[in-house]
C-alpha cells in the first residue's frame, strides 16, 4: 500500500473518535461525547423518484423494470441529487441458499458480512467515496416472505448504519416494486406497502446529514447515531436493533455519563405476528397508508422521561430522538458543528 493511500486511510479513520462505552448490566449503552464528531456523508438509502412517480412516502430510486403507477403528486423539494462517485453492488446471500431465512438476518454473522464487503470495496477503490449502487438482503429477486416482510428492517437499519459510519455517499435499495425485495408489493392494479416502506419514511424524516460515531455493545443489540434531520441544535437520533426475542433496556449516555434528556421513541414491531409479518406496528399501533391518497399515517413517538432507560420489545427496531443531547456536535437542521 502506497504512503499516500495509507495516509488517506488514517485521515479517514481519524475523522471519528469512537466513544467510550459503559455496558454493565442488561441492555445496550450508547455514549455520545462531544469530542466524537464525524463529518461523514449520511448513508442515504434511497435516491428520489421522478415527481410523477413519487408516492406520499419514501423516495427510492425506481427499478427500471418496475411499473410506476402511484397517484401523481407534487415534486419533493428536498429530494437529494444522485451523487457522482464509483458505484458497486452488494448482496449478502442468494435467496436460494438453504440457510436463507428471516432468522438469518438477525444473526451477528449475517450482520457483519457487510464488513468484509467494505474491506474489499475500500481496497479496490481506496481513497474516494463510494456509492453502494444496488443492494438488498438477498439476491435473486429477494427471499419471498423475508425481504419484503418485517425481518428486512434488521438488514436495512443495520447495513445503512454501518455504511454511514464508513463514509459511503449513498446506499440504493433494490427495489421499489418488483421481485420479493420491494418496498411495496404489487396487488392487482395497486400497491401494498411493506414494513420497510414505513421504516424508510421514518428514516428520511428523522436521520440528518451527519453521523455521530458511537460504540454500542450489548447482548443481541446494535445502535447507530446521527444528527437529527431538521432538528434544533444538539438534537440526535439513534437507530437501534434488538435481535433478541426478549425485551431490552437501551441506556443512552451523553458525554460519558448517564442521565440523557427526555427522549422520543419510534419502536417498530411486527404487530405480534413474527418476523415474516407483512404488517408493522409503531409503538403498538398498526401502520397503514390511506388506500385512496397513499398518505402516510400519523407516526407519533412515545416519550420517555429524562434519565430513564428506553425499554424496547423483543425483535424490534426503530429510532430514538434525544433533543439537545449533543449541542457541540449537531447544528440546527441536522448538520454537524464545524462542517
Amino acid at each position: 500500500m502506497g504512503e499516500g493511500t495509507e495516509r488517506a486511510r488514517r485521515e479517514r479513520v481519524a475523522l471519528a473518535a469512537v466513544a467510550p462505552l459503559h455496558a454493565d448490566g442488561p441492555g445496550v449503552a450508547v455514549s455520545t461525547p462531544a469530542a466524537a464528531r464525524s463529518r461523514l456523508h449520511r448513508c442515504s438509502p434511497y435516491l428520489p423518484l421522478p415527481p410523477r412517480c413519487s408516492p406520499a412516502g419514501p423516495r427510492p430510486l425506481l427499478h427500471r423494470s418496475s411499473p410506476c403507477r402511484p397517484p401523481p403528486l407534487p415534486p419533493l423539494p428536498d429530494a437529494p441529487r444522485p451523487p457522482s462517485a464509483p458505484a458497486q453492488h452488494y448482496y449478502p446471500q442468494w435467496q436460494g441458499e438453504p440457510t436463507s431465512s428471516a432468522e438469518l438476518l438477525l444473526t451477528d454473522e449475517y450482520q457483519d458480512r457487510i464488513r468484509q464487503y467494505d474491506r474489499n470495496a475500500t481496497t479496490a477503490v481506496r481513497t474516494v467515496p463510494i456509492v453502494l449502487g444496488e443492494t438488498s438482503s438477498y439476491w435473486g429477486g429477494g427471499k419471498a416472505n423475508v425481504s419484503n416482510r418485517f425481518a428486512s428492517g434488521f438488514w436495512f437499519l443495520g447495513q445503512s448504519g454501518f455504511l454511514a459510519g464508513r463514509g459511503y455517499l449513498a446506499m440504493v435499495r433494490q427495489d421499489f416494486a418488483g421481485g420479493d425485495y420491494g418496498l411495496v408489493d404489487m396487488e392487482g392494479n395497486g400497491f401494498s406497502p411493506n414494513p420497510d416502506y414505513f421504516t424508510t419514511a421514518l428514516y428520511q424524516r428523522l436521520v440528518g446529514s451527519d453521523v455521530i460515531r458511537v460504540d454500542a455493545r450489548g447482548e443481541s443489540a446494535r445502535a447507530y447515531a446521527y444528527c437529527k434531520r431538521g432538528g434544533a441544535r444538539g438534537d440526535a437520533v439513534v437507530t437501534f436493533l434488538n435481535t433478541s426475542p426478549e425485551a431490552r433496556a437501551l441506556r443512552l449516555g451523553v458525554n460519558g455519563t448517564e442521565g440523557a434528556p427526555a427522549a422520543e421513541v419510534y419502536e417498530l414491531t411486527s404487530c405480534g405476528m413474527g418476523l415474516q409479518s407483512k404488517l408493522a406496528c409503531l409503538n403498538g399501533k398498526e401502520l397503514r397508508v390511506d388506500g385512496r391518497t397513499w398518505a402516510l399515517p400519523a407516526m407519533v413517538p412515545r416519550t420517555v422521561a429524562p434519565g430513564a432507560s428506553v425499554s424496547v420489545s423483543g425483535h424490534s427496531y426503530g429510532f430514538v430522538v434525544v433533543p439537545g443531547a449533543v449541542p457541540s456536535i449537531c447544528n440546527a437542521g441536522g448538520a454537524a458543528s464545524g462542517a
